[in-house]
């Protein structure tokens, strides 16, 4: 089978030493191996580049003392992918080949995403320095608290344009690492692609690269555990669900929970499974026998009250 599995920020989640870095990357190697060698396998981790590049950015503008130092998250998760590489090598044969590429996701300018940007990125302003820089860079900014933060537009991603080489290497059994990376769009009336100063939803990304190489599965394990909707007579330790069911757990905001929206688009777009749980179950998840399977042979069981909160979710963030 064809799998992409997501493992978020989870090598990223905390500080870490290079010495803890590399011993969760050997275990997360470790648990991936297993699937490598009988499977094509596709990983994406991490979340930040993005959003690094432009709070390094918005770092030159003099930001306020504040907690979103993002250039070290950066250099973290490009730390993290080098490390996961170097990790399969050691826990496969010395002739299967790896690869770790940084994707790139095209937007549409279009997407009206851009007329009310909503995703915080970069340092805290306090409120003259907020002021000075909105006038100055003809940024939009939110106010986070007392500070200030850039606001960008969150468009929905529309190709990701590795798709094509990543499908290539997995004709010539390579395992693909994915990271990615800042996205970009076409400028109006041109052929020229520019960097897109956007944040887009790496779960999202996830989820079209998925479709776009025709993966038999998608395993998401940036959540441990899932409350889903009452569905009578399920097994409690296994939970079959229909996408529509995953339109009613929402979050604090009301909002549909972004691993499940990943779930949805996937299922929805090829007909086939997605998984949800722990990377530690991850033989068990794709085969079936824990987690949640999101499926469209599932019965629907909609209810029209949102159920669950984002408490309810454990955040680590073809054969």
């Amino acid at each position: 089978m064809r799998i992409v599995v997501a493992i978020g920020d989870m090598l990223v989640r905390q500080a870490l030493s290079l010495h803890e870095l590399r011993a969760e990357a050997a275990l997360v190697g470790s648990r991936l191996a297993g699937i490598a060698a009988h499977h094509d396998l596709v990983i994406t981790l991490g979340s930040g580049v993005q959003s690094s590049l432009l709070g390094w950015r918005a770092a030159d503008s003099g930001a306020a003392a504040g907690p979103h130092a993002e250039g070290p998250e950066l250099q973290r998760e490009l730390l993290a992918s080098h490390l996961l590489r170097l990790e399969l090598a050691n826990a496969l044969p010395v002739d299967k080949p790896i690869v770790s590429i940084l994707t790139t996701t095209e937007v549409d300018p279009r997407d009206p995403a851009f007329d009310e940007p909503t995703a915080t990125v970069g340092p805290s302003y306090d409120a003259l320095q907020a002021t000075r820089i909105s006038e100055q860079q003809q940024w939009a900014l939110r106010p986070e608290g007392s500070l200030w933060r850039r606001a960008v537009p969150r468009p929905e991603p529309q190709r990701v344009l590795e798709s094509q080489p990543i499908e290539w290497l997995l004709t010539q059994e390579c395992i693909v690492v994915c990271t990615p990376a800042a996205p970009v769009m076409y400028l109006p009336g041109t052929r020229t692609l520019a960097t897109a100063e956007v944040v887009v939803d790496p779960l999202q990304v996830t989820a079209l690269l998925a479709i776009d190489i025709d993966a038999d599965q998608l395993a998401i394990t940036a959540v441990s555990r899932a409350s889903l909707p009452a569905i009578p007579g399920a097994d409690p330790h296994l939970h079959t669900v229909h996408p529509d069911d995953l339109a009613t757990v929402r979050g604090h905001d009301g909002s549909v929970l972004r691993e499940f929206q990943a779930a949805d688009a996937f299922t929805r777009a090829t007909g086939n499974v997605t998984v949800l749980g722990e990377l530690a179950d991850l033989p068990d998840l794709l085969a079936g026998t824990t987690g949640t399977q999101v499926t469209l042979s599932a019965a629907s069981h909609p209810d029209p009250t949102p159920s669950a909160s984002v408490s309810a979710l454990d955040r680590p963030g073809k054969s």
